[in-house]
């Protein structure tokens, strides 16, 4: 039996769990599991608001950073498919690797507004996702294991880039994996 279904609903759990516990640390920023939560509430709430749904994919162009963390549970909450690319890809890369996924929307931060107005595609800040508001509890989304997760995008020595889907069961069991590993927190 695994700890957690899913990145849709490990949040939600944990909130429930472990309110107080801290979630997120980066620089200077630091989230309780309620509050980690109630940030991932309102961000799925604004990219259903987008339009965005189950199924449909979301390329992430962010740094990994507190909003980049939310905007990943967000996407999974709404059942939605993360497509996180690599931040140094030239502008090229980024079109090159968003034609294989044909996503519907594309999640940016700051810093790489810039490559991501390039792919055409509707744009959603994570800086306004993330703007600290927090949204009505959404329903946690217990997708199946064998649903599509996330896509990665990998490289070789020739050809153009592929990607790699990764399954709810896959990114549960590489959890799972680490959390064997890892020392307690």
């Amino acid at each position: 039996m695994t700890r957690f279904e899913s990145l849709a609903v490990a949040a939600r759990r944990a909130a429930l769990e472990d309110p107080a516990g801290l979630a997120v640390a980066d620089g200077r920023v630091r989230w309780t599991w309620r509050e980690l939560n109630e940030r991932v509430d309102s961000v799925a709430l604004g990219l259903t608001d987008a339009g965005v749904e189950a199924g449909d994919r979301v390329v992430v162009l962010a740094a990994p950073t507190a909003p980049a963390v939310v905007a990943l549970h967000a996407i999974a909450r709404i059942g939605a498919v993360a497509v996180p690319l690599e931040t140094r890809l030239t502008r090229a890369e980024v079109v090159s690797a968003t034609a294989v996924v044909d996503p519907l929307v594309v999640v940016h931060d700051d810093q790489h507004a810039v490559s991501a107005a390039v792919l055409r595609l509707p744009l959603l800040g994570l800086e306004d996702l993330t703007s600290g508001q927090t949204g009505p509890g959404l329903a946690a989304d217990s997708s199946a294991p064998s649903e599509q997760a996330a896509i990665v995008m990998t490289s070789g020595t020739t050809g153009g880039p592929k990607a790699a889907i990764l399954s709810v069961a896959a990114l549960v069991a590489s959890a799972e994996a680490w959390l064997a590993v890892l020392p307690p927190a």
